[in-house]
């Protein structure tokens, strides 16, 4: 099976506007963090939401791989990846 980076795939999609919002910048998964957890975890269930919009106004679900694969490029797991993965969570029951 190929293994293909974020922003190889991310350049492969169709219908993204906007390929890379601020927080997937060239592939590399880089959130506006504070160091505080509770903080961080909302912020987390913005951009959960920021992908689920991009997803449904675009009908591509690239958009959760692309955020998907960088996450798990950038090795962190935070209260951003914990708070979007979270609101993902409870969007999908």
């Amino acid at each position: 099976m190929d293994t293909v980076s974020s922003a190889a795939l991310a350049s492969r999609t169709s219908n993204m506007d906007d390929r890379f919002p601020a927080y997937i910048a060239d592939g590399r998964w880089q959130p506006t963090r504070t160091g505080d957890y509770e903080a961080d975890c909302r912020h987390g269930h913005e951009l959960a939401k920021d992908i689920a919009d991009r997803v449904s106004r675009d009908s591509n679900p690239l958009h959760l791989s692309v955020a998907m694969r960088a996450i798990v490029e950038s090795g962190r797991w935070e209260g951003v990846e914990i708070g979007l993965f979270s609101r993902l969570g409870m969007m999908l029951s």
